[in-house]
C-alpha cells in the first residue's frame, strides 16, 4: 500500500488529500498515474507525478513513466505525489 496525495496550488503535499491506494509491483507507472487522477477526479492532462520513499523527506520525479513500480522500488508505506498544473505557476511547474 502506497500513501497517495494531491499538491496544492504551491506544489507542496496537501494532508488533507492523503489516501492509501495498492499497486501491483509490475504496474507501469503511466498506468499508476491515470489511477491517482481517478482517485482525485483528475484528468491526467498537466499532470506529473512524485514519488518520495518512506525512508527520505524528498519527493523525486517519475523519470520515466514507462518505468514499474518495482524500478523505482516503492514499497508499502511510499508515497506518490500528484500535481496538477491550473495554469499557475507551482514549485514544481516552471
Amino acid at each position: 500500500m502506497l500513501y497517495v496525495l494531491l499538491a496544492g496550488p504551491d506544489g507542496l503535499p496537501v494532508r488533507e488529500s492523503v489516501r492509501t491506494q495498492a499497486f501491483s509491483a509490475k504496474l507501469k507507472m503511466k498506468r499508476a498515474l491515470a489511477v491517482v487522477c481517478e482517485n482525485f477526479d483528475k484528468f491526467p492532462i498537466e499532470t506529473r507525478l512524485w514519488f518520495r520513499m518512506r525512508a527520505t523527506k524528498e519527493w523525486k520525479l517519475v523519470p520515466d513513466l514507462e518505468q514499474r513500480v518495482e524500478d523505482l522500488e516503492l514499497f508499502d508505506g511510499d508515497s506518490l505525489l500528484l500535481e496538477v498544473s491550473a495554469n499557475s505557476k507551482s514549485m514544481f511547474f516552471p
